[in-house]
């Protein structure tokens, strides 16, 4: 049986109005039937075990794409940004710029003010990569379990957003790692859980980066097998690696997202004082266009 949009979103739709999954499994049998195909069926969800519901796409599904998919699809693998448009979420300046960054280059270490959103435009990045290529594995490198946690949970929403017919089968979805139908895998890891049965076609190490034998080695393997590396950081990082000529560097501080205001800054030195304002928010730096403003709201925070 071959599936498209319309045969999916009718299945949607009776879901919606409460019926049960095995309802809409017998529903496509019974459709089946009466067609007269010789061809097999496939129910063309996986059924997420976790939640029950019908985000997931099975593997291997038969599908028909009108012309317009297809050319989504492609502006999709062209230019990762687009991917904002599918999943109705307005990106902001700061997550623009270091998608287009990775799209640049090779070795990536943007150092980034805490809540910018650095994190969520990694894991667009991730989706976007996975859908653009075949058999590559991407390991993304978290701080703790519970950023582990935190993000694939936030890579499995941005995918169930997506358009169904720009879903990925999944294959296999374990607590850390999901497996796709394009051959692609996204494992999640502290530093210390890294596994290196695979080859790594792109690494992510969001605010977890340290000098241990474990990235520092993982590091070394990804320069020499041809992966790509993007390292997220709140601190400014003394590596020998940051100091090689083929990693580009960008700082994204406050002034790089809209949403942080000078209202936000005056607020945020009042609580904070404005030593740590410039450590943290302002990454250790202070640019000339920020001086102006700063000089304001110090003045105006002593008033």
């Amino acid at each position: 049986m071959i599936w498209n949009t319309y045969s999916i979103n009718e299945l949607i739709e009776q879901y919606s109005k409460n019926q049960s999954i095995k309802s809409l499994m017998r529903s496509v049998s019974i459709y089946h039937i009466l067609s007269d195909s010789n061809s097999e069926v496939d129910f063309p969800f996986r059924i997420n075990s976790k939640s029950g519901d019908i985000s997931y796409r099975s593997p291997n599904l038969l599908f028909e794409y009108t012309e317009l998919e297809k050319q989504n699809l492609f502006d999709i693998k062209s230019d990762p940004i687009s991917i904002f448009k599918y999943i109705g979420v307005t990106p902001h300046r700061c997550q623009v710029d270091m998608i287009k960054s990775y799209s640049n280059h090779r070795f990536n270490l943007a150092t980034c003010t805490k809540r910018i959103g650095s994190t969520y435009a990694s894991l667009i990045l991730s989706l976007s990569y996975i859908l653009a290529n075949k058999d590559k594995t991407i390991q993304y490198i978290c701080i703790n379990k519970n950023m582990c946690d935190k993000n694939i949970s936030t890579f499995r929403y941005l995918y169930d957003k997506l358009p169904f017919y720009m879903k990925l089968g999944i294959i296999d979805d374990k607590r850390h790692t999901i497996k796709f139908d394009n051959g692609c895998i996204i494992h999640f890891s502290i530093s210390k859980s890294i596994q290196i049965g695979y080859s790594i076609s792109f690494l992510i190490i969001d605010n977890a980066y340290k000098s241990d034998r474990d990235i520092d080695n993982i590091l070394v393997s990804c320069s020499a097998n041809g992966a790509s590396v993007l390292i997220i950081s709140n601190k400014y990082i003394e590596t020998i690696f940051q100091h090689q000529s083929y990693y580009n560097n960008s700082y994204y501080d406050w002034t790089s997202n809209e949403l942080f205001t000078t209202e936000w800054a005056e607020d945020k030195i009042k609580k904070v004082g404005i030593t740590k304002f410039i450590e943290e928010s302002c990454l250790g730096r202070i640019t000339e266009e920020m001086k102006p403003t700063l000089r304001d709201i110090t003045i105006n925070s002593i008033l």
